[in-house]
């Protein structure tokens, strides 16, 4: 991420004009760091101008010792996430990004032996420079367990401080979070959006007539494919006896709401001893199955759900009961494969990963601990993997209740930062409205970085006083019920659907045809205004003096 560029003296000596507007134009796409370059240089010829020459095709690379001493300039203008500065990974791949966008507007190449011998310079000496505060370190990697997805599900159904605009947006990250625990999908390949269309839905019955659904997924949006609208990437799956594992459940849900499937239909097939293909209706098959839904409940089939959507609730979850906010589909995707290796094949596993090289798993896909019960193997004696799962997963991080905001008072201390008394100070001073619209956002963003330091601290020092208190007391248990949660007084559907949620058994077939019509009712219901329910209206009308309610 660069900061506002502070050009050094000596760079204009290090970078022709053109080289450096094209590096800095390639690298952070916006027009105020050539502007302000240009203004730098007394405004000499057109921005325009200097602007396309650029990039015109024929523009040579920069010499490697140029090279070098930009990715210098770039560090020391970045802020890193593991550190002060950029670790060698992330300026590798800004490097990898450069080399591109560069080739593809000037048609110039980088010669494989330049490329090499800038790449191992940002790795093996960058790093070693005095005081270029480069790292050539990785963050660790952990895998999602079983026990964080049954953790993560409860709470989505159970904690009142999730914020949704409509019901239907709890449902679809719901079922999103076990397609990718099914799958092992990446981030894009399920968040840019599934249609009914990519979807086979198909009811078996056993020998004694026992239903099954079982489905299978196409992945269009698949790294790779460049033909996502005739070529498709197939996983099967099938429902799941407890219901908040039924990713069965929640699609046939999605399908009555969207008049994919009738409702009157689905009934009889439940009460029929049938099986076969479940056909979508025509009219839907281009419609996506999670969609943007605004506050008033509209919906766009058009449109998939917003991706920042999920990422958001999935923040929020971990925020509040994981000593750390960062979540990643690529925590599922390690854990679906080591199991997916102790049970398939390299090539099934391959397959169902959808990862083309199958020595990229064994470099990347792996956590940051051995997966194998060492001493047990030296004794021949049968192995315990407890250990492994608990330092492999995330559960040692899982602690519920952590603060997710600052108190009153620590907001009140950062306001008193000697940092932000500066900026106060030159808002004062300031006169031209270019400086004070520039010193209000340098402050603003400032006091958005103390207040999240201030956060992480606080955080850190009640995880620490709240794993002494489970050390002594044991773990006292935050689960929210229905007395607490004030939405269940107008929303009984969302209670009924929430303890169902909780639910360790399976239902039985008159549970879930009960359980289906509070959900139902939470996904088509628009919940613009609330009622009780001895004053919900009877077919528009008040249940008291008949007038009619104009809901």
């Amino acid at each position: 991420m660069i900061k506002k560029l502070l050009l050094p003296k000596t760079m204009s000596s290090i970078f022709s004009r053109c080289k450096f507007l094209s590096l800095c134009i390639i690298l952070n796409d916006t027009d105020f760091m050539h502007r302000w370059y240009w203004v730098k240089q007394n405004r000499i010829g057109s921005f325009e101008e200097s602007k396309a020459l650029a990039f015109q095709e024929g523009a040579q690379f920069p010499e490697i010792h140029e090279l070098k001493d930009f990715w210098r300039f770039y560090k020391d203008q970045s802020t890193g996430k593991l550190g002060a500065r950029p670790v060698a990974k992330t300026l590798l791949s800004r490097a990898k990004q450069f080399k591109a966008g560069f080739t593809r507007l000037t048609k110039a190449e980088l010669s494989g032996e330049d490329t090499h011998e800038v790449n191992s310079w940002i790795k093996n000496v960058l790093p070693f420079e005095e005081g270029s505060g480069v790292k050539n370190i990785e963050r660790a990697k952990f895998n999602y367990k079983p026990v964080d997805l049954d953790r993560n599900l409860k709470s989505l159904w159970t904690r009142e401080d999730l914020k949704f605009t409509h019901e239907r947006s709890r449902f679809q990250v719901h079922f999103l979070l076990l397609l990718f625990c099914q799958t092992g999908a990446r981030r894009g390949g399920l968040l840019t959006g599934i249609k009914y269309k990519d979807i086979r839905l198909v009811l078996q019955r056993n020998a004694k007539g026992d239903r099954q659904f079982i489905f299978k997924l196409d992945q269009r949006k698949v790294k790779g494919n460049k033909d996502p609208d005739n070529k498709s990437f197939g996983a099967a799956g099938r429902e799941h006896p407890m219901l908040r594992y039924n990713a069965i459940w929640f699609l046939l849900l999605f399908a009555i709401a969207d008049r994919a499937l009738h409702h009157g239909l689905f009934i009889q097939i439940l009460q029929g001893d049938g099986d076969g293909p479940i056909e979508w209706n025509e009219d839907v098959q281009d419609h996506y199955i999670c969609q943007l839904v605004d506050r008033q409940g509209t919906l766009d089939p058009t449109k998939p759900m917003s991706p920042s959507l999920f990422d958001q609730t999935m923040r929020q979850l971990f925020m509040s009961e994981y000593d750390q906010a960062r979540v990643s589909m690529h925590m599922v995707r390690r854990e679906l494969g080591k199991q997916l290796d102790e049970r398939y094949t390299e090539t099934e596993r391959s397959q169902h990963l959808l990862q083309a090289d199958k020595n990229v798993f064994g470099q990347s896909y792996v956590a940051f601990v051995s997966s194998c019960d060492g001493f047990a193997a030296f004794m021949r004696e049968k192995p315990d993997h407890t250990a492994v799962e608990y330092f492999q997963g995330i559960s040692q991080f899982w602690q519920p209740g952590l603060p997710t905001r600052i108190l009153a008072e620590h907001r009140a201390q950062v306001k008193r930062n000697a940092e932000i008394m500066e900026y106060n100070r030159k808002l004062q001073d300031a006169t031209d409205e270019f400086t004070i619209d520039r010193l209000s956002k340098d402050r603003q963003n400032a006091i958005k970085r103390l207040e999240k330091l201030a956060l992480n601290e606080y955080r850190s020092k009640r995880m620490k006083e709240m794993r002494q208190d489970r050390l002594l007391h044991g773990f006292k248990s935050t689960a929210l019920n229905d007395d607490m949660n004030p939405l269940y007084d107008v929303m009984p559907e969302l209670g009924r659907t929430a303890g169902a949620m909780a639910n360790d058994s399976p239902l039985s077939q008159k549970e879930e045809l009960e359980i289906m019509q509070s959900m139902l009712s939470l996904l088509t219901n628009p919940w613009t205004v609330f009622y009780p329910p001895e004053e919900m209206p009877n077919n528009g009308a008040c249940p008291y003096c008949n007038e009619k309610v104009d809901w």
